[in-house]
């Protein structure tokens, strides 16, 4: 069990930093062999790394003694399972999280330029016998670090549209940019990342009609012009892996003056567009996606740094079924 290729020693070396904020955490001061910071931190890399239970916890930190070491003491090893058990629940779970998320907050602003913030649907931790429906979170993730910013629990898939807002508030959003599926598409929302001073990349499909026809007009008006438009800027990436050939051409161009209700979007500034074709097994599938965006028509803002891994917020397996951690 290793640490995501993607996260480097020097995102933790800030953790140090960070611990004071988790020293607030004074339900639980201190064991007797053990410090309270070091089982806290052990316990949160551990999990970044997809340990789900407090065994995984503890094979994580012997199989990681070393690197460990370069930003905790650790002068007694690593703590057991139970005691890792034991300590983590004996503290209060609104102040580790008030700790957690303060620390994250700080992260973001150092590994943290694109969050793409997606709803996902937990589906095997729910109890039809006694009533328990699927868990449904919106979550922020940043796609740098691979890392979930931050997430909030809704009732239903219906009411994302008022908990992106809320989650919108935790987080630093300046200088990142903020993608987001049709169903936060919503002129409130763009107003508020511009708001926090942050960009947005909002993904427009057939909900929102007259946007959406009024993008896929303009491009069909380029592509009949041999894309010999003013500002218009195109990119192509392929990617090949285990027989699955993935080819993407990105194009994005300043928001046409007449796009209907143009003055309504804070900060609009460029539309885009993202054509994907996929072939596998000989089977060529294509899918094109339109996007409302805040910065200015480059391809650098708008292709394989940003909106390629917009797609990338995705719950993992390990947190669709019943964790072993309480």
């Amino acid at each position: 069990m290793t640490v995501g290729n993607t996260f480097s020693t020097e995102i933790f070396y800030g953790f140090a930093a960070g611990c004071s904020f988790f020293e607030l955490c004074n339900s639980y001061r201190s064991t007797r062999r053990h410090d309270l910071l070091e089982i806290v931190a052990v316990a949160l890399c551990a999990t970044i790394a997809g340990a789900d239970s407090w065994m995984d916890v503890q094979r994580f930190g012997q199989a990681r003694l070393a690197w460990l070491q370069t930003f905790l003491k650790l002068e007694r090893g690593i703590p057991s399972h139970d005691t890792f058990g034991r300590v983590l629940a004996a503290l209060d779970p609104a102040q580790l999280l008030a700790c957690t998320r303060q620390w994250l907050l700080d992260l973001n602003r150092a590994v943290g330029r694109h969050i793409a913030i997606d709803g996902k649907t937990l589906r095997r931790p729910h109890d039809k016998a006694a009533g328990q429906n699927p868990l449904h979170l919106v979550s922020a993730w940043s796609s740098d670090a691979r890392l979930t910013l931050g997430h909030i629990a809704v009732d239903c898939k219906s009411n994302e549209i008022t908990a992106i807002p809320l989650l919108l508030e935790l987080l630093a959003l300046r200088g990142s940019t903020v993608t987001i599926d049709a169903m936060g598409c919503q002129k409130q929302i763009a107003a508020k990342i511009i708001a926090g001073g942050g960009n947005y990349a909002l993904a427009l499909k057939a909900n929102h009609a007259t946007w959406y026809s009024a993008a896929a007009t303009a491009f069909e008006r380029a592509a009949r012009c041999d894309l010999k438009v003013a500002g218009l800027r195109c990119h192509t990436t392929e990617e090949t892996s285990r027989g699955r050939t993935e080819r993407r051409q990105y194009m994005i161009m300043p928001a046409p003056r007449r796009l209907p209700g143009r003055r309504q979007w804070k900060g609009l500034q460029s539309i885009g567009t993202v054509l994907r074709i996929v072939t596998v097994d000989g089977v060529t599938t294509s899918e094109e996606s339109y996007f409302l965006i805040s910065l200015p028509a480059l391809v650098n803002a708008f292709g394989p740094t940003s909106l390629a891994r917009t797609t990338t917020c995705d719950v993992c397996p390990a947190e669709s079924r019943p964790s072993a951690i309480r």
